[in-house]
């Protein structure tokens, strides 16, 4: 159905906007268009033209933060946009990143808002994009406003626009985020509980092209499939076939936290009714903080205003978690960090990886989530996640950090990855990664780099060091009876026997002596080895590593603030790059088809913002022929010998240590496999062990015996499965959980039956 547009309408129409404006619930929209006759059919047009869209809003985002976000996405679209109006620059000159567009339209410096004050970001939040918090109190679903100042829609243009399907409105346009042109589609289904009702009102901005007159509305609904229909579909208010209009000057849209709305002249408004967001609490907290993780670097702050009935913290400003972390973290990141390394994906440009751990005693739910633990972003925007399973399990898909995975957080920016992968490794949703051989590969890259960084494993071997000093040591009789329990059961003496082929991590260098302190401004940069000119030799079809050494500070590479740079010759060699404690790393490999004998100069250089006279340190490099790849040589695994059966050393923990383990009340145990060792760490304060203890005092020992040899036996079958991925960490967590329950009467149970039949 084409719908045409232009006509102008008269008060009533106002009056109709002024009823949407003020209805905060599902019910009240559909009473407000109901009084006025417009839930007839014959006043709605198919979104997108198309009769039959259901699949198009229905296989969006999965969650209704991602939905949610895609909306804040394109209102930092529109205020750059609008930016881009003002000054002239499109078509022909625009920026060539949302970062650049925002350092040209508002001065924040590389498009990075931790070089602004916190005062200039509040009061640039306030006049760019605003999330308002309406309606029902908890528990009931909020009412969720999304408003800018920004480029704005004229009535016209809105089937091209808001309620079009894969249009190409801002595909060629450089500095924006949105391409896919589903923004508007993948909210609606999180709407309401029947109609799904989302208000859209827009005004054109005046140095934009196209009619900046009037102010446009309209109204998206589902309706659930008939009889005879398999889908639902989605319709816009349309009477007539014509966008809604008022002529207006300005329209009180923008809300503020301690008065009532203010009237603005252009912009839109995107109104969800009784959104079904799982952030339960006020918006000025769980929402902000969620917000904060997804736009990860955002180059324009938003405002997040509390209008329910809350006394206190009734605006907060969303600045990316990369600010946050820069101006706020100090107190709650280890010494050293964030650095941020970078690391080259196979024949494609780096990544740049930002490593953040936080102090064993810091909150991190502020900071990072489970599910979240790894964020991938693009453009700033989270594009996918991977758990904290990632971080926990070992093999070449892990990076083994049992100890440091609960206050740990990576943030990988593909930003610089070519199109085309970043199409083929997102999904469009912008939710997840595709299951293909190109993540599989990054996530390899990724583990690899994560267990080879030296302060990462320095810090997970310390806390490994402190749990167990903890931890109790089990008694002897524990210890004799689990033997005897490996020699009667080929089972658990099979499962104990793959536990002992676990490598041993690497430990922490053996440096001694005072913390490194850098410089901010590094004195000079020189090859570890090798005198003033290195020579270095490298394998046609493998990598070779160059060291260097420095005094500049961790975050030299990678602070928001008078950042410094790394450049490295030849160009598009570079596989990896760290630097830590005085030591540049850098691994290089000769791009596909360079041939043997060739010789290039090596250069590496530091330089930063006002550097008189950058640092350099230069060298040869020489390809030499293919090397051939032995039996068992690195990069392949070693084929299984055999190990004898030892039994796990059991180490009893308290309520005191739990922090040490992640444990809570209904935790059970948790395996350490390293070293060559295996220890079962033993939750001893676990709440059924100590309600049966309690139940039956005079058996306290003998339960808490039979409690320990049970759970250790499972814990180390549960570990297997993690590790050969049957089962993800945090299931078998959840698991052992409700096990643990009622392993003790279970089992005291069955052994008083096989006592009583004489067995």
């Amino acid at each position: 159905m084409s719908v045409q547009t232009s006509l102008s309408f008269s008060s009533p129409v106002q009056d109709l906007l002024d009823g949407l404006l003020t209805a905060h619930t599902e019910a009240e929209v559909h009473a407000c268009l109901d009084q006025r006759g417009y839930t007839c059919d014959e006043h709605w047009a198919p979104y997108g033209g198309v009769e039959n869209n259901g699949g198009q809003f229905l296989n969006q985002q999965a969650s209704a933060r991602g939905a949610l976000v895609e909306k804040v996405v394109n209102s930092i679209d529109a205020v750059l946009m609008a930016g881009a109006h003002e000054r002239g620059d499109l078509p022909g000159s625009p920026p060539a990143s949302m970062f650049a567009a925002a350092e040209r339209y508002f001065g924040v410096p590389g498009g990075r808002l931790a070089e602004i004050t916190a005062t200039d970001r509040g009061r640039l939040a306030r006049k760019s994009v605003q999330v308002v918090f309406s309606g029902r109190k908890l528990p009931g679903r909020p009412t969720i406003t999304i408003t800018d100042r920004g480029e704005g829609q004229a009535p016209d243009d809105f089937p091209r626009t808001f309620t079009s399907l894969a249009a190409s409105n801002k595909l060629h346009i450089p500095f924006v985020q949105g391409k896919f042109n589903m923004g508007s589609t993948g909210a609606v289904p999180f709407c309401g509980k029947e109609h799904n009702y989302q208000l859209i009102v827009s005004r054109r901005h005046p140095a934009a092209p196209g009619d900046s007159e009037a102010w446009g509305f309209t109204v998206v609904r589902r309706l659930r499939p008939r009889a005879d229909e398999r889908l639902s579909r989605f319709q816009y208010l349309a009477p007539g076939g014509r966008i809604l209009r008022v002529e207006t000057d300005a329209l009180p849209i923008w809300a503020a936290a301690t008065r009532g709305p203010r009237r603005i002249e252009w912009g839109s408004l995107v109104r969800l009714y009784e959104y079904d967001l799982p952030e339960k609490s006020k918006a000025t907290l769980d929402f902000t903080r969620m917000l904060n993780r997804r736009l990860y670097r955002t180059p324009v702050p938003i405002q997040v205003v509390e209008t329910r009935s809350f006394k206190i913290d009734r605006e907060a400003i969303v600045s990316g978690l990369d600010t946050r972390l820069a101006v706020d973290a100090a107190d709650v990141v280890e010494n050293g960090f964030p650095v941020e390394d970078e690391l080259t994906l196979r024949g494609g440009p780096a990544v740049r990886v930002s490593l953040i751990p936080f102090k064993e005693n810091a909150n991190t739910a502020h900071w990072v989530r489970a599910s979240e633990a790894v964020i991938f972003t693009v453009n700033g925007q989270a594009h996918a996640f991977e758990p904290r399973d990632f971080l926990r399990r070992r093999g070449a898909r892990g990076v083994g950090f049992q100890y440091l995975a609960r206050s740990l957080l990576v943030a990988v920016d593909c930003s610089a990855l070519p199109s085309g992968l970043i199409e083929q490794l997102f999904m469009g949703s912008r939710d997840r990664m595709r299951d293909i051989d190109e993540k599989r590969e990054l996530l390899e890259e990724l583990a690899g780099h994560l267990r080879g960084h030296e302060g990462l494993r320095t810090l997970n071997y310390r806390r490994r060091v402190t749990a167990i000093r903890r931890s109790a040591e089990s008694s002897e009789k524990t210890d004799e009876l689990f033997r005897r329990m490996i020699d009667s059961s080929a089972a658990l003496a099979a499962i104990l026997r793959g536990a002992g082929n676990i490598p041993a991590p690497v430990r922490a260098n053996g440096r001694r002596g005072a913390a490194f302190e850098g410089r901010r401004f590094p004195t000079y940069l020189r090859w570890r080895k090798g005198g003033s000119f290195l020579r270095k030799r490298c394998p046609a079809n493998s990598w070779c590593d160059i060291q260097l050494e420095t005094d500049a500070e961790n975050t030299f590479l990678s602070r928001p603030v008078e950042r410094g740079e790394c450049i490295v010759a030849p160009e598009g060699w570079m596989k990896s790059r760290k630097l830590w404690d005085g030591r540049l790393s850098i691994r290089l490999q000769p791009p596909e088809g360079t041939p043997a004998g060739t010789v290039l100069p090596l250069r590496v250089k530091f330089t930063w913002p006002a550097c008189l006279r950058p640092l350099e340190a230069h060298g040869e490099l020489t390809v030499d022929p293919p090397r051939e790849v032995a039996p068992n040589s690195p990069g392949q695994k070693p084929k299984p010998g055999k190990s004898s059966v030892q039994p796990p050393e059991i180490r009893e923990v308290r309520r005191d240590g739990w922090s040490d383990h992640g444990f809570g009340e209904r935790s059970v145990a948790r395996v350490d496999s390293e070293e060559g060792r295996t220890i079962v760490f033993v939750n001893m304060d676990n709440r059924s062990l100590t309600g049966c203890c309690y139940a039956e005092p005079a058996r306290a020992e003998e339960l808490r015996e039979m409690y320990k040899l049970a759970t250790a036996a499972m814990a180390v079958s549960l570990e297997r499965a993690v590790q050969e991925e049957e089962v993800g960490q945090a299931d078998a967590d959840q698991a052992f959980e409700a096990i643990g329950d009622v392993l003790v009467p279970a089992v005291d149970f069955a052994g008083r039956i096989a006592y009583a039949d004489g067995s």
